[in-house]
Parts: structure tokens; C-alpha cells; sequence
């Protein structure tokens, strides 16, 4: 059983981020509205006391967050500062605070998202692991709560991933993507979006994240989670290793060909037959995020089935002025 919580409002961690209210709760830590040193608001995610081990337990992890913090990228959450606190031993997260609604939310309150913000949003997403990649870091969370819809003041959203990784085992919660467990006694993650090489016990890879971004993409285009109907944590392991997914084509008919055939580019499960890279995967995407000039909060309403004529593709690299915040290139038109 969780360790009974200890009320932190008004203390002050790492000498740097005073929690002023906890915000929400999960299995294994609770998110607390805080303001840095400079009164600057922010969030710092704390977890709980009965899950901090030993100094060097925790090390991998926090070498994993002193790199993410040199990292820059208008689509990676900003992490602040980290650390074991002294006086409350507990381990501490602080990151910028964003404002808007997570796609667990967007999809639980909507159902299936219109196609192009979808590609777009997931374009913003893969330009995030590109960096992440880049500097040898594999993400290993992806999940939709994990990708934040952040609303900019004049109104634009932008795609956040956040939380990459988790520092302590789990052996089993109930988080808001569904059940939690540990796998090979490292991270506590959502199974759900778990690729199948990483459900054997393998090492994750960057291939890994593009299974689970593409899971995501599945959900977000379809409004159902790709994997139904199983009793439990054995069941669901069992089918993400085994069971084909149905192809996106069939559980949302309004998706076009080629933006499913994107998403499944990347739903192989030899990893080797996935996109060699996070950039292919962008590549593959773009056309179909050009025809959302930038997202706004009411870019993802409910799809609505519709034919897409393009006078333009993608042939190779990546065409830029298809995923810049700007008119379709040559001009798009739907007929509804």
C-alpha cells in the first residue's frame, strides 16, 4: 500500500521551488502549482517518500533529466531543476508550467480528432524526439497524457511531450492511461503503449518511441485505444506481443489512405521493419499536416469523413512549407 501523503503546500524543495498546491495525484507521485526563486509559477512533481531508494538507485535517472535539461525544443517540456530534497527525502521534478489540456483528455472528451490537426500535432511530437534522439535519449513514456496541447497566450496550441522515463518500479496502479507496472524493475509505465520488443524484456530504442507515438496517432484518429477488451495485465502483454492491430482504415473509415498507412509505417513488430528514424516518420506525416495552417484549441474537433484532394506530395526530405504555420502548399480542398 501507497505511503500515507504528507501535506508539502508551503515547503520549500531543493532550496529553490515552494509548492503552493497539490494539483492532481497518480500511483506513484502527486503535482503540486509551485513558484521557482524568482516567483516565476511552475509545477514540481513529487514522488512518494516509500519509493526513494538509495542514491545510486537513482542515478540513471537523473543523468537522464541533467541531459534533457540542455536540451531545447519548443516541444519538450522544460524541466527546471530535480533532485533528491534533504529535509523531506523526497525526489522532486520541477518543470514549466503549461497551459491547456492533454490528448488523454482531448480524445476521452472528443472521441476521434480531425485528421489534419492530428498530423500536425504529431509532427510537433516527432520534431521533440528528434531532439530527444539526437542526444541519445530514448523517451520510453509516450503516452496521450504525456502529450500536452499548450496554449500559447495569443491562442495558438503547441504540442509538449513531457515526462520522458520514470525513476522508480512499480509493480502495479492504476494510472489514467490505464494499469501501471515496472518493466524489468526500472520504469513504472503505461503497458498500453509498450512496444512489443520492450513487453520480451529488450532494451528500448528510438524505434520504441515510434511504436508508441504511432499508437497514440491510431487513438487519436480513431477514438478507441488499439488494444480492447482484455481482463488483464497478462492479457493485454500477451496481445501487444501476439495480436495484429486492426488496420486504422477499418475502426476510422474518414482517415485517408496514406495517413494510415503512415501510422502503420511505424506499427511493425520487428523494429527493424519500422521508419529507420523519427524524421521518417515526420516525413511520412507532413503531407497531411498541411492542411492545418497551425492549431488552435478548436483545431480538433470531432472528424468528419471527407475527401482530400492535394496537388502536391512529398517525394523526399522533408518538405519545410508543409509544416510551417502557413497556407497548404498549392492549395488543399475538401469536399464534404
Amino acid at each position: 500500500m501507497p505511503a500515507a501523503a504528507t501535506p508539502l503546500e508551503g515547503r520549500t524543495l531543493g532550496g529553490q521551488f515552494t509548492l503552493t498546491q497539490a494539483r492532481a495525484e497518480g500511483p506513484t507521485a502527486t503535482l503540486y502549482e509551485a513558484t521557482d526563486a524568482q516567483g516565476t509559477p511552475c509545477v514540481v512533481k513529487v514522488y512518494r517518500s516509500d519509493l526513494v531508494g538509495s542514491p545510486e538507485a537513482l542515478r540513471p535517472f537523473a543523468a537522464l533529466l541533467d541531459k534533457v535539461m540542455t536540451l531545447r525544443s519548443d516541444h519538450l517540456t522544460r524541466v527546471l531543476g530535480h533532485g533528491l530534497d534533504p529535509d523531506t527525502r523526497r525526489y522532486f521534478v520541477a518543470s514549466e508550467r503549461l497551459v491547456g489540456v492533454d490528448l488523454q483528455q482531448t480524445i476521452r472528451s472528443q472521441g476521434a480528432l480531425d485528421p489534419g490537426a492530428v498530423a500536425r500535432a504529431m509532427v510537433q511530437a516527432c520534431q521533440a524526439l528528434v531532439v530527444l534522439h539526437g542526444a541519445g535519449v530514448f523517451h520510453q513514456n509516450l503516452k496521450p497524457s504525456n502529450v500536452f496541447l499548450h496554449e500559447l497566450p495569443e491562442g495558438r496550441v503547441v504540442i509538449k511531450l513531457g515526462d520522458p522515463g520514470q525513476p522508480f518500479p512499480l509493480e502495479h496502479a492504476e494510472g489514467d492511461d490505464g494499469p501501471a507496472f515496472s518493466m524489468a524493475g526500472e520504469f513504472a509505465l503505461s503497458p498500453m503503449y509498450l512496444s512489443p520488443e520492450q513487453v520480451r524484456g529488450l532494451p528500448a530504442s528510438h524505434r520504441s518511441d515510434l511504436w508508441s507515438l504511432a499508437l497514440i496517432t491510431y487513438e487519436a484518429l480513431s477514438g478507441r485505444k488499439p488494444w480492447q477488451g482484455f481482463h488483464s495485465l497478462g492479457e493485454l502483454l500477451l496481445a501487444i506481443e501476439r495480436d495484429e492491430i486492426r488496420p486504422l482504415r477499418e475502426v476510422a473509415p474518414g482517415v485517408e489512405g496514406g495517413l494510415a498507412d503512415a501510422v502503420h509505417g511505424a506499427l511493425h513488430r520487428d523494429p527493424t521493419r519500422r521508419y529507420s528514424s523519427v524524421r521518417d516518420l515526420m516525413v511520412a506525416l507532413g503531407p497531411f499536416a498541411a492542411s492545418v495552417r497551425s492549431l488552435q484549441r478548436t483545431s480538433f474537433g470531432r472528424a468528419q469523413p471527407s475527401i482530400v484532394i492535394r496537388s502536391g506530395h512529398v517525394a523526399s526530405g522533408l518538405d519545410k512549407t508543409a509544416l510551417a504555420d502557413g497556407p497548404p502548399p498549392g492549395g488543399g480542398q475538401h469536399l464534404s
